[in-house]
């Protein structure tokens, strides 16, 4: 019987003559194999990048190995079709993204596991974002809307992200623009920085985004402390040990204090003692859910640490303010998703983006990446259907549906009597008070209009 081995390198020998781009991904999403003219388009070495996992997503904040594979991850439901038209992406050594088209074969391995066959056009020549000819024809309208929201996600990483690594700066709103050219100025400075958000607004986040931003030398650390029950001999012996790691001039380390509202108060003198003794070579970025100052204001904070904090702001503004970045900020979570599950879900139905655009987000963005992972863990298709959301947040929404579908009941007999009874009332003021000259004002006998006075309360039964 002829072993496997051989049939195996007796194709690779065959694909590495061709000048596509050719290569192969098993059923784990696991890239099995690259020809020759792969490897020399994507600029790298067969051990960089063979049984690296290439899920649908656009993540960035991997090994580069994982990176790459990322670009050459097949739609979802490629598996399920004889041949997927699509594209595949990398990243040039100069930092450039050059896509190009692909053509997804269902083919079966060795072992008649379903697997796919990936053939690369031989010529980079896509440079926006798919277009629908460039899709196979069975693809849906909304799984079309998902692949866009894919190649915007890829575009926006590849350029603002690389330097932020933020869920929350995702978008192109206004609020979006202010917050990614806040966290770019504060990566620029050496000042504190507060960064004051809503409940669940996803603060740490924000704080890490603004030190990666100022691409930090390998000798500065990142100390991410919560301050709920900081101890302060804790937070004094760590600042210490940090302040004694010798720094080149200039820079620092940088230490995340997570809800600052929630450090206790001899923890905060501790702090407050530290930091007015420069140099000492920490940086110190907040989160909060109150301004500090107004903190101060309120006896829950030393007023002289809370303006050494407050050099420069910025503000999370709760989700509702941004609807329009929601759909582009949920495929990223659903991406992310994508990265840890072995499940790959490309997107979300029409219905789906409706419903998590018209949603309030009380708990704001950590609302929203709890809704998609659980969703996300109940997906049986290619996209998100609104069945897959959480039951709770499904009753939720619909109760706030039909809150908005019932109109205010009105009375109609009632509303007719506030309006004859004001009526009734400035007739009254505008005549002064004569009764006679008010009925004949209103076109109404004497005797009438005291009726009326008298039953909406506007004068007692004894007067005449």
């Amino acid at each position: 019987m002829m072993s496997q081995k051989r049939p195996r390198s007796q194709i690779a020998r065959l694909l590495n003559l061709l000048r596509e781009p050719v290569y192969f991904v098993d059923g784990q999403w696991r890239i099995r194999f690259c020809n020759r003219a792969c490897l020399e388009w994507l600029a790298c070495r067969e051990e960089d990048i063979i049984d690296r996992r290439c899920a649908f997503h656009s993540s960035l904040d991997l090994e580069p190995g994982d990176a790459l594979a990322a670009g050459l991850c097949p739609p979802p439901g490629a598996f399920d079709r004889e041949e997927t038209m699509g594209t595949v992406a990398c990243l040039t050594p100069d930092g450039q993204l050059r896509r190009r088209h692909a053509r997804f074969l269902r083919v079966h391995d060795l072992e008649g596991r379903p697997a796919l066959l990936v053939v690369v056009a031989d010529k980079d020549g896509i440079d926006t974002v798919p277009r629908l000819t460039d899709i196979s024809p069975e693809t849906t309208h909304q799984q079309l809307q998902a692949l866009a929201l894919h190649e915007q996600i890829r575009e926006f990483r590849q350029g603002i992200a690389t330097r932020f690594h933020a869920h929350l700066l995702m978008g192109t709103s206004a609020v979006a623009k202010r917050m990614q050219q806040q966290v770019a100025a504060a990566a620029s400075l050496a000042n504190h920085v507060v960064v004051v958000e809503p409940p669940g607004g996803h603060g740490a986040e924000l704080a890490k985004a603004i030190f990666y931003a100022a691409r930090p030398d390998p000798q500065q650390c990142l100390v991410p402390l919560p301050c709920e029950e900081l101890d302060p001999d804790i937070l004094r012996n760590t600042l210490q040990a940090f302040a004694a790691i010798s720094l080149p001039s200039g820079l620092t380390h940088t230490f995340i204090l997570e809800n600052l509202h929630q450090l206790p108060w001899p923890t905060q003198q501790v702090l407050y003692e530290f930091l007015r003794r420069p140099p000492h070579g920490i940086r110190v970025i907040a989160t909060t859910q109150s301004d500090l100052m107004t903190l101060a204001s309120q006896g829950k904070l030393i007023e002289d640490l809370g303006q050494m904090l407050s050099t420069f702001l910025i503000f999370i503004p709760p989700i509702r303010e941004r609807r329009e970045d929601i759909p582009l900020i949920a495929q990223t979570l659903l991406e992310d998703c994508n990265v840890r599950e072995s499940k790959q879900v490309m997107g979300f139905t029409s219905e789906v983006l409706d419903i998590l655009v018209q949603h309030d987000w009380p708990n704001n963005y950590a609302e929203l990446a709890s809704v998609i992972q659980q969703a996300h863990n109940r997906a049986a298709g290619t996209l998100i259907a609104s069945g897959d959301l959480p039951q709770d947040f499904r009753w939720a929404f619909q109760k706030k549906l039909r809150s908005l579908k019932e109109p205010e009941k009105i009375s109609l007999p009632a509303f007719l009597a506030q309006v004859e009874k004001e009526l009734l009332a400035r007739a009254l003021r505008r005549a002064r008070g004569n009764k006679s000259l008010a009925a004949k004002m209103l076109g109404v006998s004497r005797p009438r209009l005291y009726r009326r006075l008298v039953q909406y309360g506007l004068i007692s039964p004894e007067e005449e």
